[in-house]
């Protein structure tokens, strides 16, 4: 029995050796997939690295292009001058420039039409809850003189040489043009009683503008949009009454095919946007050259701009902003161009619409 129980205690020590030797080769394997996690993990994180690197070589490479391809448009031309009313700074803040078209707007409620037509890149929508707050306080202090106020929006959109309602289904809607006025068939206007409701409205649109990103835009404006606020006005005490239209137009910014890697649809979109916004400079330059006959009709966004343009009762003001990047002098210089042909727009004088 001795000996049967000491080779007994042989055996277990002999399992308790191959135990720990299992337990260590466990361990190893355990460290080894560790290590080979990390590495894993290492090589993951490299290749994300080196795409990263690549997209950035990529777009240094597209900028330094872009920059080769504006100093060939500038080239030979010199220094620049441009001359405008107003210029902003970069730092300039929108309640500033707001500050400045005040008194424009303000003379909507005296029975002036007024359009406000925004181009480049900007927040152009910011001015609309500004604007109307700005009314409603203006129309406050009128009601002392016993006016009373009516305030009605729409708010629409031209994509693809298409007329929609941003506010309504979105179908098309035809726009007729009179000897007098411009008329969108089937637009839906809604009233405005508080700050609210245009909050409410700019909800919608923000879901309904068609927007896209490009290569020089992440967030680009795929169409032209004119929100329009009608005034009516009646004085109790007089009888008179007063009517105008405020319009604040956004348009979509142009951008070069080669520069905004447009295909497919947003190929189709940019050659809608450029041919609206070459209408509308054709239409600026007739007016300049003082020609009988200006070709509104050859694009929705002139026919519904055309009381904005000279052909109605409207005071006009054009804001541009300027991207100060240097890859983009060339969209620069075109939109202070565009911007210089406006101001030399003489669209005569607006009369009050009072009775």
């Amino acid at each position: 029995m001795g000996a049967i129980q000491m080779a007994l205690e042989a055996e277990k020590g002999k399992s308790a050796m191959m135990q720990v030797a299992i337990d260590a080769k466990d361990s190893e394997i355990a460290n080894l997939k560790n290590e080979l996690n990390e590495r894993m993990e290492d090589i993951g994180r490299l290749t994300s690295e080196l795409a990263a690197k690549r997209d950035e070589l990529r777009e240094k490479d597209e900028a330094m292009r872009h920059l080769h391809n504006a100093v060939v448009d500038l080239k030979g031309k010199g220094s620049l001058n441009f001359e405008f009313q107003r210029v902003f700074g970069p730092n300039m803040s929108q309640a500033r420039v707001f500050n400045d078209v005040e008194e424009l707007i303000l003379s909507c409620l005296h029975g002036y039409n007024v359009s406000i037509i925004a181009y480049g890149e900007g927040e152009s929508e910011g001015i609309i809850p500004r604007a109307v707050k700005f009314l409603f306080q203006s129309r406050n202090k009128l009601a002392d003189l016993d006016w009373k106020f009516e305030f009605k929006a729409s708010f629409i959109e031209v994509y693809n040489e298409e007329v929609y309602d941003l506010l309504g289904e979105r179908k098309k809607l035809d726009v007729k043009m009179g000897s007098g006025t411009t008329c969108v068939v089937g637009l839906k206007y809604h009233e405005i009683n508080a700050i609210d409701d245009i909050e409410n409205i700019l909800a919608v649109t923000d879901r309904t503008r068609s927007t896209a990103a490009t290569k020089c835009n992440e967030q680009s404006s795929r169409s032209h949009a004119v929100f329009e606020l009608t005034i009516q006005g009646h004085n109790k005490t007089s009888g008179a009454s007063r009517h105008a239209c405020l319009h604040l137009v956004d348009l979509a910014g142009s951008e070069r095919v080669k520069e905004s890697g447009a295909e497919g649809e947003r190929f189709k979109e940019m050659t809608h946007i450029n041919s609206a916004l070459s209408n509308l400079q054709n239409c600026i330059r007739c007016q300049l050259n003082k020609n009988p006959h200006i070709p509104y009709r050859n694009s929705k966004l002139t026919m519904i701009l055309r009381d904005s343009l000279g052909a109605g009762n409207s005071k006009t003001m054009v804001i541009v902003a300027l991207n100060p990047a240097v890859t983009q002098i060339a969209e620069t210089k075109r939109s202070l161009e565009f911007a210089q042909q406006m101001s030399m727009t003489k669209i005569g004088s607006a009369k009050k619409q009072e009775q």
